[in-house]
């Protein structure tokens, strides 16, 4: 398996959180509890006699799990003889398209000038991957978070229609009572939707009924409300509603990079003006605001929607936190990384990988690094060995083996190519405790690395009310020394399903919700407009004095909301008495002044003009 995508969601240790991925051969459903305890690492120093469960391909394809996957096939990635694969390239996508065609596949999705989805015969898959206009095959990055979420109990006593404290937190009530509710603007969601969940949201008032719905997996349209019974979408669709209660919601489900790039499609084709997504993905690019995932949402900013996505919920350091960055070094010179001083394996609680990467993606002699999970006893439970420099530096696991529990992932060196010195390793989860951790550089994942001025990468709050940044909210900078996030907003938020929505997942639907409440107020128009004003009006200073890698801009808190003010009616009872080379001119003040008292007035004269 190539990937997948995950909803951003923090960890708590007093409450047990289920979450579940669409994993290509299972649905899986992974539990957070176990990273109460800080995990321990399996074994400190690995031999040379690890047993692996395969070696490089040698069937001339670059990714060692597209290989496995050619020979053994995998429910929902092979059909008929057919895979879907990603056809990476850096060309013109008509001519892969082409090159697909000829070797008999279907093109089923694509990110211009990025990569194509298709499904292509088995035995014609490495005759693709050589042609000049391709780069490599890959198992698709995949999946929507979905299956059964489990949070805390709503709120005692709670029926009918409930708002959370983020509306007065970010000071929405205000600009509401001007009568700036989003009326008028199109907000489109990135999420996971159950349909009962919904259902009772929607009875309830909390969700209006969506304006449209859209769904895409592997590039196969699918039912929005069918694929998935998580309440996740539905409490950021709340949040939108809360934020923003005259906006129209345009819902979507949307698996792969090729799949978004359709929802971007779709969105652009129903006029929506701003989007948020609440999800992670597999490491497609080198952190710093390009890659396919990079390109789609660059794309949406291009025609004209504000972009909203979560910064990631990977901060939290040693055993708590999520993101490792490091150098390789091997002590020993046994050819595996030593995360610490002698500590050849890191420790980690079983959940949801981004996966490794390492900064040699222009690099055409990279290093060849190879990456295992193994499980306590050191047996191992998956690998990714896929082939650089013909591959990008990237490795991803298929699985950590059953979730919530303590296993350790290593790192050994295949080849050294054009050196390791200068070579710099990241292995990113989503709330899954490792044994060694990081804040700086976790807010560097795929959709929070944005560059586009137009879209933000959003850090939380929590709790509300509070001014604090969440302990798992993702740091900056951005790998190529960009300041992220963007923004914080609150989060922990009241929904009906839930007393604590939280993570950052709950964090960008309210920001989100405020841009539509500016763009309705007519304050800023287009994304470049409507983020600079958020950032420039709306964000008080927290943390470090300016923009810092842990607030960026600063907190929610909007200011006071433009007032309308009708022109007043004519002044009555106006007369002029002429005189010797002048004329007295009097009246009385307009029977509607508009909603402000008059403060000056105008005389003109025809036909010498003003007097």
């Amino acid at each position: 398996m190539g990937g997948q995508l995950a909803a951003e969601r923090p960890r708590s240790a007093a409450l047990t959180r289920l979450f579940a991925v669409l994993v290509i051969a299972s649905l899986v459903a992974t539990s957070n509890a176990a990273a109460a305890d800080d995990p321990v690492a399996v074994a400190d120093e690995l031999g040379a006699d690890i047993e692996w469960l395969r070696d490089k391909p040698t069937d001339g394809l670059a990714s060692g799990q597209l290989s496995e996957l050619a020979s053994s096939g995998t429910a929902g990635l092979r059909s008929a003889g057919a895979v879907l694969v990603e056809v990476h390239h850096d060309g013109v996508t008509a001519r892969v398209e082409s090159a697909v065609a000829r070797s008999g596949g279907e093109v089923v999705g694509a990110v211009e000038n990025e990569l194509v989805l298709a499904r292509i015969p088995a035995t014609e898959l490495a005759a693709v991957e050589a042609r000049p206009e391709v780069r490599y095959l890959a198992p698709p990055r995949m999946s929507v978070a979905l299956g059964p979420d489990q949070w805390p109990a709503p709120v005692a006593g709670l029926s009918g229609a409930a708002t959370g404290q983020h509306i007065a937190e970010s000071r929405a009530d205000d600009w509401h009572a001007e009568g700036f509710d989003g009326s008028g603007v199109r907000i489109g969601i990135v999420d996971g939707f159950g349909r009962t969940s919904w259902n009772n949201a929607q009875s309830s008032g909390d969700v209006p009924p969506p304006s449209g719905t859209f769904c895409r997996i592997g590039g196969s349209n699918c039912d929005l409300f069918g694929v998935t019974t998580s309440q996740h979408g539905v409490n950021v669709a709340e949040v939108v509603h809360d934020m923003a209660p005259g906006a129209d919601l345009y819902v979507a489900t949307a698996a792969t990079a090729s799949d978004l790039d359709a929802a971007v499609d779709w969105f652009v084709a129903n006029d929506v003006d701003i989007v948020t997504r609440s999800m992670t993905a597999p490491y497609d690019g080198p952190g710093d605001g390009t890659g396919p995932l990079a390109s789609v949402i660059e794309a949406a900013v291009d025609a004209g929607i504000a972009w909203f996505n979560s910064a990631g919920n990977s901060a939290g350091g040693d055993g708590t936190g999520s993101y490792w960055r490091g150098g390789f070094v091997d002590a020993d010179d046994d050819g595996w990384l030593e995360f610490a001083p002698g500590d050849e394996t890191l420790g980690f609680v079983c959940g949801y990988m981004n996966g490794v990467r390492w900064n040699d993606w222009d690099d055409p002699n990279a290093t060849d690094y190879d990456v295992v999970v193994l499980d306590t006893n050191l047996n191992t439970i998956s690998t990714s060995v896929n082939a650089q420099p013909a591959a990008d530096p990237v490795e991803r696991p298929t699985t950590c083996g059953t979730p919530g529990t303590i296993v350790s992932l290593a790192i050994r060196l295949y080849a050294a190519n054009g050196g390791t010195s200068g070579d710099v390793l990241e292995f990113m989860g989503n709330q899954s405790a490792f044994e060694h951790a990081q804040d700086p550089y976790s807010a560097s994942g795929p959709g929070a690395d944005s560059n586009r001025e137009g879209a933000m990468a959003v850090g939380a709050i929590d709790p509300t009310p509070g001014n604090t940044i969440a302990s798992y909210s993702a740091r900056g900078p951005s790998n190529d020394g960009r300041t992220k996030p963007d923004m914080a907003a609150q989060s922990c938020l009241r929904t009906t399903l839930t007393s604590c929505f939280d993570g950052t997942s709950a964090a960008s639907p309210v920001l989100a919700g405020a841009a539509a409440l500016v763009l309705h107020s007519g304050e800023a128009t287009t994304p470049a407009q409507i983020t600079r004003y958020l950032r420039d009006n709306a964000a008080v200073d927290r943390g470090a004095s300016g923009w810092d890698n842990t607030y960026g801009a600063g907190e929610l808190r909007l200011p006071s909301p433009p007032i309308e003010v009708a022109a007043p009616s004519a002044p009555q009872g106006v007369e002029a008495v002429a005189g010797e080379r002048r004329a007295t001119v009097s009246w009385r003040a307009p029977a509607d002044d508009g909603g402000d008292d008059a403060f000056s007035y105008r005389v003109t004269g025809s036909p010498s003009g003003s007097c």
